[in-house]
């Protein structure tokens, strides 16, 4: 729900989400129906990890006029579904193609707990400072109930995607429920630890993979871990919309 409330925040009717197949079959269509129409432009990679070179050509390949859907933002998830991870520099590479084409640039973070319990990296770096706009910020699949975090650094996006939350049903009347189980998991970073435990079981291998790129899973528990680095901060001002359903566990 956050992706798409900031997708509908920045995307007009005639403009575009670029993306991994994987919003195609899991989201039952919901970027197309809250941005009023807006087309997915789907982009393979393995894993479903796109590379830079795969969203220059895909941007390449569309005119400018009116017969074409214009690309308008880009997508990406860290980690994927399939467990690959985008290091900050990989992201860095994207958020600059993005800032070059005029592209908004949002980070689904399902996953992101564990991808940055894999690779050791900053959450800043891996972030704003590499050029994300916006972040889905899950903790659901980390230990949440019902809630996740959609964090802008666009901050003057914050009003209308808080607009956008009420008119899709998302502002709870409880919402002090869904602000208590982020504020749990981020309290001593207990959703940091919650990532690395599956990892630190006996059997499971801690040693990191050579090149960085990519972590064993199984689902959402990942299987080597390098060495525990300083812990992740944002690291700048940004703001905050938390977001839920009630009654559900996860997606």
């Amino acid at each position: 729900m956050t992706a798409v409330a900031y997708f509908s925040a920045v995307i007009a009717r005639s403009g575009s989400v670029w993306r991994a197949r994987d919003i195609e079959v899991d989201e039952a269509g919901a970027p197309g129906f809250f941005t009023g129409g807006a087309k997915l432009i789907l982009l393979d990679g393995a894993g479903a990890k796109v590379a830079p070179d795969t969203v220059a050509a895909a941007c390449e390949r569309i005119r400018e006029d009116v017969h074409q859907v214009q690309p308008t933002a880009l997508s990406i998830t860290n980690a994927t579904e399939y467990g690959l991870v985008y290091r900050a520099a990989e992201v860095a590479e994207l958020g600059e193609l993005a800032r070059e084409r005029g592209l908004a640039f949002h980070m689904d973070g399902a996953r992101l707990a564990n991808a940055l319990a894999s690779s050791g990296e900053s959450l800043a770096d891996v972030t704003w400072r590499a050029g994300v706009d916006a972040l889905s910020f899950g903790f659901v699949k980390n230990g949440g109930l019902n809630a996740e975090a959609l964090i802008l650094f666009r901050t003057e996006l914050a009003d209308e995607v808080a607009v956008r939350r009420k008119r899709a049903g998302h502002l709870l009347s409880k919402g002090r429920m869904l602000a208590a189980q982020i504020l749990a998991l981020l309290e001593n970073d207990l959703w940091l630890d919650n990532a690395g435990r599956p990892m630190r079981r006996p059997g499971r291998s801690r040693a990191p993979r050579a090149d960085g790129s990519s972590i064993r899973s199984k689902g959402t528990r990942f299987s080597s871990v390098p060495p525990r680095a300083k812990r992740p901060r944002f690291g700048r001002r940004a703001s905050i919309s938390t977001t839920g359903a009630p009654g559900k566990s996860g997606w």
